[in-house]
């Protein structure tokens, strides 16, 4: 009895020792682990926090957890120049902006011999006329990953005589929030600049001098911003629990998460959030990773997947507007409900049958091909264009290659284009590509031709940042009899009688009988480029005034070809070297001509509007307009004479995608070069 008494005594002693010690680490060091939990209390009379948001059927998810923070685009701007323009730039620049554009200038280089612009300084960079100065403004997207390209809109200052952007190209800067509104602060720099200008051949057709000269006043530099910081997103959970918060990104991890990224997505940072990051893989597509995110569950018991796809049926039977969320989850689940989809397929409420497609056919799901095989010959042509679009998720099926076969060749326009954009992406048997490059190797443009089509189009687009001219018959002709001319006759095209001469220019494998004579000169700016590049500068003068002449088969790939390839050397075969706004002009020209019977379609670009809507949402003020009030104007004076001339003023091109570079004079690509990668959770 003595000895338990004792050895109760010792266990005492030692805990109140333990205590002790504990509590003189706690006023010494303030060492958290022998406090008590930080106890989270509600002010009197606060109703609780939820714990679930949204509907019902999507409680357990992350999006009913959480609430997104950080996902907006973001505004950058700044001034800059546009070079290599055919005397229609300005010397004219705002008094206020005069010293801030000679310091840029001198950042990138400008008057610094070792930088290879030790001949021109920036004052007479500026006075030269086949420079303008413009402001950059652009949007970088929500969730952009760094290195990620996004489109620029380019405007000649108002109270400037620029006349108009065309030809020129976008000298390097670096774009900030708030870049024009506060010129020459110091505000981090969230992207860069540069390449050439696109002018869309739309101006063509406005014949109200004023207008034109507006509208020749602004462009676009395509893909001409690039990220530099990865613009990182948070997910605020509703009711804060480190427990919860770490459970949430494990999940995130686990369902999206890929060995090769060089950080997870999610990484719970406190009880409260969880920072989101967006790999590169999933560039160009956040909003789409974002949705599946929100939509994953955090259950992850045996069967869960295939009895919450069934549950989500039944909602969806009575309410048809949840459609688009439910689709959301459905694809979240991922692979393990498609034996509920699988049955859905055959459902009587077409909402149901349609929704059920949708992510049947986004998760990989052969069997959804046979079903978009017969709704491809629905009398609707939304429900066609709906199936285009979802066939880019079926690469590989033979249903839906067949599909998108008969789709290419629909009679509603916007159902062919959305089966080009669908075979854009994953290939196909019927898609044949070329990528014209530069003078850097780097994508200039893409001749994309699609086989077996009845009915010839063209179409001009510069979607997801990659330019490209799209021929629907890739043997698409020329006019038999006649001649085009455009540019003041610089560059003309005649039809002639001759059948092909196996020497012509023809790397296209064009199958035409006939050919054309191309006739081109060089404008100011092409004449003193080769002048100044030349050993012997006077034999140079004397061939660059010399019109160019080539004879080519007659069809218009071999046309846009000659137009925009790059000779490398005598071997190679020839090319004029044109930008991919002038050969756009071109086509576009010759189908208003009636040289080319084809009609072309322009893609429209949304970049003003967004800015617009953006400027106005948050109260910014943008690029004033040339009818507003305009600062006291500089001119500087031409070059002094003495200085050295002609030499071009040019910037590198910077929109390079990854293609492999092309055999000599060859096609490069049977089109499987993706324009975007399609990654989906296993």
């Amino acid at each position: 009895m003595k000895k338990r008494q004792v050895r109760k005594t010792e266990v005492v002693r030692i805990a109140a020792a333990s205590m002790l010690a504990c509590a003189a680490m706690v006023v010494v060091v303030g060492m958290p682990g022998c406090s008590k939990p930080e106890q989270r209390t509600t002010a009197p009379g606060a109703k609780p926090m939820p714990m679930f948001r949204g509907p019902s059927y999507l409680h357990g998810s992350v999006g009913s957890l959480t609430s997104l923070d950080g996902f907006a685009p973001m505004l950058v701007s700044n001034y800059s120049l546009v070079v290599d323009l055919e005397g229609t730039g300005s010397r004219q620049i705002p008094q206020h902006l005069k010293q801030y554009m000679v310091s840029e200038l001198r950042k990138q280089g400008v008057g610094t011999p070792s930088k290879g612009y030790g001949w021109l300084s920036p004052e007479r960079m500026m006075a030269d006329k086949g420079s303008a100065i413009v402001a950059i403004e652009g949007m970088i997207p929500a969730g952009a990953v760094k290195g990620q390209r996004f489109d620029l809109l380019v405007s000649a200052l108002p109270g400037t005589d620029t006349e108009s952007l065309d030809g020129g190209r976008l000298w390097r800067t670096e774009l900030s929030p708030g870049g024009v509104q506060f010129p020459g602060r110091f505000i981090k720099k969230e992207a860069g600049a540069i390449g050439p200008i696109y002018m869309s051949p739309m101006k063509r057709d406005i014949s109200d001098r004023k207008e034109l000269q507006k509208f020749s006043r602004q462009a676009v530099v395509i893909a001409g911003g690039e990220v530099k910081n990865n613009r990182d997103m948070r997910l605020v959970l509703n009711v804060p629990s480190y427990t919860r918060s770490r459970m949430i990104a494990d999940r995130i991890n686990e369902k999206y998460g890929y060995h090769e990224d060089s950080q997870p997505i999610a990484e719970a940072k406190t009880d409260t959030f969880i920072r989101i990051t967006v790999p590169q893989r999933w560039a160009y597509r956040t909003e789409e990773l974002l949705g599946l995110i929100k939509s994953t569950y955090l259950e992850v018991s045996p069967g869960f997947e295939a009895r919450q796809a069934a549950k989500l049926a039944k909602v969806l039977e009575k309410f048809p507007e949840q459609e688009d969320e439910i689709v959301q989850a459905w694809r979240a689940l991922g692979k393990m409900s498609l034996d509920v989809l699988r049955v859905l397929y055959d459902h009587d409420l077409q909402h149901v049958k349609r929704s059920a497609l949708k992510a049947g056919a986004w998760l990989g799901d052969e069997r959804a091909s046979r079903y978009l095989q017969e709704m491809s010959k629905d009398p609707d042509w939304a429900t066609r264009k709906m199936v285009a679009e979802l066939l880019v998720y079926l690469p590989d099926s033979a249903n839906g290659r067949e599909a998108l076969s008969a789709l290419l060749d629909d009679a509603k326009q916007e159902v062919r284009l959305a089966a080009y954009n669908s075979i854009a992406i994953t290939g196909h048997e019927l898609l044949n590509r070329y990528v014209v490059r530069d003078g850097n190797d780097e994508v200039k443009f893409l001749i994309d031709r699609i086989r077996g089509i009845e009915k010839p189009l063209i179409y001009v687009t510069h979607e997801y940042g990659i330019p490209r001219i799209v021929l629907f018959n890739d043997q698409m002709k020329l006019a038999d009899e006649g001649y085009a001319s455009m540019w003041s006759d610089r560059l003309m095209l005649r039809s002639n009688d001759r059948v092909v001469d196996p020497t012509a220019v023809n790397v296209l494998d064009s199958a035409a009988s006939r050919t054309t004579t191309v006739f081109y000169r060089l404008n100011a700016r092409e004449k003193a480029d080769v002048v100044a590049n030349a050993k012997d500068k006077r034999k140079a003068a004397v061939e660059a005034r010399k019109p160019k002449q080539y004879e080519i088969p007659s069809t218009v790939a071999t046309l846009v070809y000659l137009l925009g390839h790059r000779q490398v050397d005598f071997e190679d075969q020839p090319g004029l070297d044109l930008t991919y706004s002038q050969v756009a002009d071109v086509v576009y020209q010759l189908s208003k001509q009636g040289y080319v019977k084809a009609e072309v379609v322009l893609h429209q670009s949304p970049l003003q509007k967004q800015i617009d809507d953006y400027q106005k949402a948050n109260q910014i003020d943008g690029v004033r307009r040339d009818s507003d009030a305009i600062d006291p104007m500089v001119e500087d004076s031409p070059a002094v004479s003495g200085e050295k001339a002609g030499r071009r003023i040019g910037a590198p091109m910077t929109l390079q995608r990854g293609f492999d570079k092309p055999q000599q004079g060859r096609a490069e690509s049977d089109g499987s070069n993706d324009a975007k990668q399609q990654a989906r959770p296993e």
